[in-house]
């Protein structure tokens, strides 16, 4: 599992554009080092008793994901638990009531999903 966890974000990492700094300047290697600078949004849950992102009893997660994005946000933390990772715990139905393929599923579904939507 968590190799699995390592290289999806490998793949990510790969597929996506470099960032790198220059002296104490982020700058974006695809963009010919323009300056960069991260304006991130949380989005909890992951590391909640619910095992799933917050929000998804009243929202699904591409809406979630447009919200930040039209917020202006061009990074998302995603703070999860080890549990999900060792044990990968069911999520709580009452948790993604607004978003049924996520019901029956687990923690690293809603992880998944949540990487799927934010790039």
């Amino acid at each position: 599992m968590l190799g699995a966890l390592v290289a999806g974000a490998l793949a990510v990492h790969e597929a996506a554009a470099y960032l790198a700094t220059n002296g104490t300047t982020l700058v974006d290697l695809a963009a010919g080092g323009a300056p960069v600078k991260l304006a991130c949004a949380n989005w909890y849950g992951l590391d909640q008793q619910d095992y799933v992102m917050g929000g998804l009893q009243f929202v699904s997660p591409q809406a979630v994901a447009a919200q930040i994005r039209a917020a202006g946000f061009n990074c998302v933390r995603l703070p999860f638990s080890v549990e999900i990772v060792l044990s990968n715990p069911p999520i709580a139905a009452r948790a993604v009531t607004a978003y049924p393929p996520l019901q029956g599923k687990k923690g690293m579904d809603a992880f998944d999903v949540a990487v799927e939507v934010l790039t």
